[in-house]
């Protein structure tokens, strides 16, 4: 990751040579010329004021290179931050009180811990659990188990990528008759 982000200054000044064949389109084929689709008339920058000040801008993001390797999925910050609002909902404002704190600390026991947080935290002050609650955890944990296993079965796998097929199919065919109804930066008139 490191030698990557090395070469995303150079890249765009026309200095090539720290890049990687996976992003770079020339070094994919050294023989053609290359032009860049994404800078203004598609030719390398110039300004070496800017190149300097680029350079100081991505050096401390080089240098703590390895603390974003482990950042995680962001499937998993989604969950937790729709956890958070299930616990704390936008409609409420709890932000200038101590209870968002306790919400977000209860939402952290929960994806860590389970269903069965309420019940140690019980415990931990000598109170009873409650057996409801027990009860009800070991009901929600088992059915997450279920759902779990049955995500990992190859016969839903399948099921989901035919869904998914499906549905790029229909939106092809919905684009096909329609055109395209939503298009950014761009204003389609059309005479009936």
């Amino acid at each position: 990751m490191e030698e990557n982000l090395k070469a995303i200054v150079p890249h765009q000044f026309g200095g090539h040579s720290l890049c990687n064949a996976r992003f770079c389109g020339y070094k994919r084929k050294p023989g053609s010329s290359y032009t860049h689709r994404s800078l203004p008339y598609k030719t390398s920058l110039q300004d070496s004021n800017l190149r300097q000040k680029l350079q100081q801008l991505f050096d401390p993001i080089i240098y703590n290179a390895g603390h974003y390797i482990d950042l995680g999925s962001s499937q998993q910050c989604e969950h937790a931050n729709k956890e958070v609002t299930l616990r704390a909902p936008k409609s409420h404002h709890y932000g200038n009180s101590s209870s968002l704190d306790y919400r977000v600390h209860a939402t952290a026991a929960f994806i860590n811990e389970g269903r069965h947080y309420i019940s140690k935290g019980y415990s931990m002050l000598g109170l009873s659990p409650g057996t409801h609650t027990v009860r009800h955890a070991e009901k929600c944990m088992k059915q997450r188990e279920k759902k779990r296993e049955k995500a990992k079965s190859p016969s839903t796998k399948l099921r989901r990528l035919l869904l998914k097929q499906e549905r790029a199919t229909n939106q092809g065919a919905n684009e096909a008759l329609e055109g395209d109804t939503y298009q950014s930066g761009k204003f389609i008139c059309r005479t009936l």
